[in-house]
C-alpha cells in the first residue's frame, strides 16, 4: 500500500465506524495528515506513522510494518466491497420506485 491511507480503511482496521475516529485522533493521538480537498479536508494516515502509534500501545508482539499493510490492504478490500453493495442496493431501489 503506497501513499497516504484513507482514514475509513484505519477505522476498518481498528475494528470502528469512520465517525468514531475523531476520538482516536483527538484523545488517543492517532496521527493524522489534513489534505485540502475540492470541498472538505481528507484525513489520511501514513502507514509509518499509524505503525509506531499501534506499536507505543501494543500489550503483545506489534505487528511488523509488513503486516500492517496487508492488514491494511485487506480491510481496503472490505471497504471498497462494502460501497459497491450499498451502490449496487441503491440502485436497486431506485429500479424498484421506478
Amino acid at each position: 500500500m503506497s501513499g497516504l491511507i484513507p482514514l475509513g480503511i484505519v477505522a476498518e482496521f481498528l475494528g470502528q465506524r469512520p465517525e468514531e475516529m475523531r476520538t482516536r485522533i483527538d484523545l488517543d493521538g492517532l496521527p493524522v495528515i489534513r489534505v485540502p480537498a475540492r470541498t472538505r479536508e481528507s484525513v489520511k494516515v501514513s502507514l509509518l506513522a499509524l505503525h509506531r502509534w499501534l506499536a507505543s500501545r501494543s500489550t503483545g508482539k506489534p505487528l511488523t510494518v509488513d503486516q500492517l499493510e496487508d492488514e491494511l490492504q485487506r480491510c481496503a478490500r472490505v471497504v471498497r466491497e462494502r460501497v459497491r453493495t450499498k451502490a449496487e442496493r441503491m440502485k436497486a431501489r431506485k429500479q424498484q420506485a421506478a
